[in-house]
């Protein structure tokens, strides 16, 4: 998603409907929409993505393109994109985040 409320709103939504579900934004807030989140945070979300853990794990991550630019997660094995690509580097980036090998895009 594009707005960082919208990625929180969502993520809450689907955990209220039984998602084990994270969020993930940029580390620069804004007075407008404070919503933002430290460093250690985001890769504690990612991590969590990443674990095997049955307690600690969480299957979704809603993010705004923060994790399209440069954070690896392998396990990642379907995107979805909430809002419109708007350029060709943003489709090769998103598809570049579905890495499993049955991933869809």
């Amino acid at each position: 998603v594009q707005d960082r409320a919208t990625a929180a709103i969502v993520s809450r939504f689907l955990s209220s409907q039984g998602v084990s579900c994270g969020f993930s934004v940029g580390v620069h807030g804004s007075s407008i929409i404070p919503v933002s989140m430290t460093p250690a945070i985001l890769m504690n979300t990612v991590n969590r993505f990443r674990s095997f853990d049955p307690v600690n794990c969480i299957s979704t991550i809603v993010s705004t393109s923060v994790l399209h630019e440069g954070i690896d997660v392998s396990a990642c094995d379907m995107v979805i994109n909430y809002d419109e690509i708007r350029t060709a580097c943003q489709d090769i980036q998103c598809e570049g985040r579905a890495r499993s090998a049955d991933s869809k895009y």
